[in-house]
């Protein structure tokens, strides 16, 4: 049996990945308590968060957030440590899910779809555990699910590209890329998103087998430039390498131009529908929206500078 580029990867992406998720201690990884309460939410179908007393946020279970601010209190204490005697118990304590609180969190604006594989991991862990499942129980099958969407993602776009897989087979494997791909975070699927959109496009350009751009091949790269578009605009950059695809498989120029635009227009409309909700929401105090309109505000007036 032949081993691939997408063999080795997937053979240690798992290996790693997973032990990556059991020696991290709950809520150890950057912003994974923001990230993990709101793919609780999106496990409640829950997908948009409110706003009290100009302040947005979502309710939670009180025994949940005490314990995700406890854990998150380990990372300012160099000297504490997280016991596997610790990590036993804390699946074990059923959870009270009726008494809940008002808290307010980093992620409670952002959109919902990237935490899709963490809140199915989240119900998986209730039908495992359907007696209350701690905080700690969720986390893991959470960290689980979604490291098995974004290896899943990128072993596709390995097995497609039809040059550089050593290279992208290397990058996704660096410890930062696995590492973040076993996190309940975004980071995972943006990471792996952006490498099935270069390979998608790079298919394009090298593939002689791939003789015309289809409708098929817009859905799909308007599908990977909502997802990139929500969480990090930055990575549409990545759709230029559309330029460099022969325009013999646009059929013309004219129509090119007219694929790119429609892509264009679809990603930037559909997003615009996807956070909607979030805009008709009463207006909030929120420092994080401050300064992010100060930051568009700058860019926008002084784009030489940026």
């Amino acid at each position: 049996m032949k081993l691939t580029e997408q063999k080795v990867f997937i053979y240690l992406a798992l290996l790693f990945g997973t032990i990556f998720i059991f020696i991290t201690p709950p809520f150890q990884s950057p912003d994974e308590n923001s990230h993990f309460k709101k793919a609780f939410l999106t496990s409640k179908a829950q997908l948009y968060q409110t706003v009290e007393d100009g302040v947005p946020g979502n309710y939670f279970p009180k025994e949940m957030v005490d314990y995700i601010d406890g854990k998150v209190a380990y990372g300012s204490d160099r000297d504490k440590k997280y016991l596997y005697s610790e990590f036993v118990t804390d699946q074990m304590f059923h959870m009270d899910f009726n008494n809940k609180v008002f808290n307010k969190y980093s992620t409670s604006g952002t959109s919902f779809i990237a935490y899709i594989p963490a809140a199915i991991g989240i119900d998986v862990s209730r039908i495992f555990n359907p007696n209350s499942p701690t905080t700690a129980y969720m986390l893991y099958f959470a960290r689980f699910f979604s490291m098995i969407a974004s290896l899943a993602i990128t072993y596709l776009a390995i097995k497609k590209t039809p040059v550089f897989k050593k290279t992208m087979t290397v990058v996704a494997l660096m410890p930062m890329s696995l590492f973040l791909m076993s996190m309940v975070t975004y980071d995972g699927i943006i990471i792996s998103c952006s490498l099935y959109l270069v390979a998608y496009l790079l298919s394009f350009i090298y593939d002689d087998s791939k003789k015309k751009f289809e409708k098929k091949d817009i859905i799909i790269l308007i599908l990977l430039g909502i997802i990139l578009y929500l969480y990090k605009v930055v990575y549409l950059t990545l759709f230029i390498f559309m330029l460099f695809i022969p325009k013999e498989k646009f059929s013309s120029i004219k129509k090119m131009i007219m694929y790119i635009a429609i892509i264009g227009v679809a990603t930037l409309g559909i997003t615009f529908l996807i956070n909607l909700p979030n805009k008709l929401l009463p207006p909030s105090n929120a420092v994080e929206n401050v300064l992010t309109n100060g930051q568009v505000n700058y860019v926008i007036s002084h784009p030489i500078d940026f």
